[in-house]
């Protein structure tokens, strides 16, 4: 029994593997959906697995944490390694070798200069200062590497009230304080432990300004692309429970100017101009960014659109998203958290405009930032 849905095809095949191990025994899984996006997004979900979608398995960009830990633990090997000699053994595996040579080599000279790395007629060795920091209980520290956990423990005080993507800490609106819906109450977010993952909160009265209140982890954009086809037909799933068929009945009837082949701006009762991307939270977290101008200004994002100040006029908003489409890449990059720099493993080896690089990159989607621009938008 699934109490409203994962966010990815994934993580529900993995639930269904643990059941029906009995002899004589099916696999079967109840969906109890608590409201209406829970709902939505399990009907998305069910749709994608039928379909025999999963989520593909994709090596992450911009590896240079990881030719770090690789590097030293080379030297440590073979108690020290030639100035190019690496190459031989770890330039060509794949996700290096698609690094710009420039950028490895600015590696290697900040790890000189910081005396992580110590170089003698040409050969590399363990500096003081990476002794110091690497080097305590026989370098165990080079022995993984990780990122922090996208997933992020909230608590208030001791009390454990559950878990949220690192994504849910950017302000939806700039400048404003980050309010989570979690445990049936909202809260608001006071600081954030990088390194350890979690989020400490306290009790607000204020409440969540979107449609789509479940503040936690950020849908990626196929799943967002289904529940999108969901709404705008009208097609029925024999699987459907009454209470389901009715409940997203009323849900497609929220949505009457929503098509499944575009986008589309329409102004909401209080006056935002919504852009309903139905892009996931990475995407829209990108074209967020993009904006500048008076547009910019008061802009909020989330899994589903884009909104506006109440006072943005609809014309401006239409020249502006035509001209995203144009835009250079490096536009669509939304703000990297210094805190989050501070969280990335190996970061002392790293020149800072590689580790925010390194971040930006797995936060954007550009194959679905590309598919919401080439689309058509009704206005």
């Amino acid at each position: 029994i699934q109490i409203d849905a994962p966010n990815r095809v994934a993580s529900f095949l993995q639930r269904m593997g643990r059941t029906g191990r009995r002899a004589g025994t099916t696999r079967n899984c109840l969906f109890l959906a608590t409201n209406e996006a829970g709902l939505l997004q399990t009907a998305a979900l069910i749709d994608l697995w039928r379909d025999g979608y999963v989520e593909p398995i994709l090596p992450p960009p911009e590896p240079f944490h990881v030719f770090v830990q690789q590097l030293l633990a080379l030297i440590l090997q073979e108690r020290g390694i030639g100035r190019t000699a690496w190459q031989q053994w770890i330039g060509r595996m794949p996700g290096f070798a698609a690094l710009a040579a420039e950028d490895l080599d600015a590696v290697l000279t900040h790890m000189l200069d910081q005396q992580i790395l110590w170089e003698d007629a040409g050969i590399f060795s363990m500096g003081e200062h990476g002794e110091r920091i690497y080097g305590w209980r026989h370098y165990m520290e080079v022995m993984s590497v990780f990122l922090t956990p996208p997933l992020f423990q909230v608590r208030h005080g001791r009390q454990e009230i559950g878990s949220v993507h690192s994504a849910t800490f950017i302000p939806r609106r700039r400048g404003e304080p980050v309010t989570l819906s979690l445990g049936g109450r909202s809260w608001l977010l006071r600081t954030v432990d990088w390194p350890h993952g979690i989020a400490y909160v306290e009790p607000t009265t204020t409440a969540g300004r979107s449609r789509w209140r479940n503040a936690g982890m950020g849908l990626g954009f196929t799943m967002c692309r289904q529940i999108r086809q969901v709404l705008a037909t009208d097609e029925a799933r024999e699987w459907w429970s009454q209470r389901a068929s009715t409940a997203l009945a009323d849900a497609r009837n929220d949505y009457p100017w929503l098509r499944a082949d575009d986008t589309v701006v329409v102004r909401e009762g209080s006056g935002e101009p919504t852009w309903w991307t139905f892009a996931g939270q990475a995407v829209n977290a990108s074209l967020a960014a993009a904006f500048h101008g008076d547009l910019a200004d008061g802009i909020r994002h989330d899994n589903f659109a884009i909104r506006f100040q109440p006072g943005a006029e609809v014309a401006d908003i239409e020249a502006a998203i035509h001209e995203l489409v144009h835009a250079d890449t490096a536009r669509f990059r939304p703000p990297v958290d210094a805190d989050a720099i501070a969280s990335l493993k190996f970061r002392d080896c790293l020149p800072p405009q590689l580790a925010e690089q390194l971040l930006t990159a797995r936060t954007m989607d550009e194959d679905g930032l590309r598919t919401v621009l080439n689309e058509p938008v009704r206005f």
